[in-house]
């Protein structure tokens, strides 16, 4: 939302960039211990579209799962998260769609 007179100019900043994502992500599992053989290509790929909030999120996530397994972080952990979280960027139907919910519109009948 924009009021009139609050912004000289609209400044569009998207969605990180591979390399950007990885880093983002290590950065943000910080000092938690990860596993040397982490394949992170998958995650980078499956993760495309996410903003630095998104990607904060499924960091401390993962954290979280290895946590509860007593292990470090690893690639299932990063996966699992990436499964259950959406870009925060994407659309409300696009997030609809990926979570299996279809247009009530046309499922409903009178």
């Amino acid at each position: 939302m924009l009021r009139s007179g609050r912004f000289d100019e609209r400044v569009e900043v998207r969605p990180p960039d591979a390399s950007a994502r990885k880093a983002i992500l290590e950065v943000h599992l910080g000092e938690r211990p990860v596993v040397d053989d982490c394949d992170w290509s998958e995650i980078v790929d499956r993760t495309d579209g996410y903003a630095a909030s998104d990607l904060a999120l499924l960091a401390d996530n993962a954290a979280r799962r290895a946590m509860h397994d007593g292990d470090p972080v690893r690639e299932r952990h990063l996966l699992e998260a990436a499964s259950e979280l959406s870009s925060s960027l994407a659309t409300a139907g696009e997030q609809a769609t990926a979570a299996g919910v279809s247009d009530r519109r046309s499922d409903t009948w009178y």
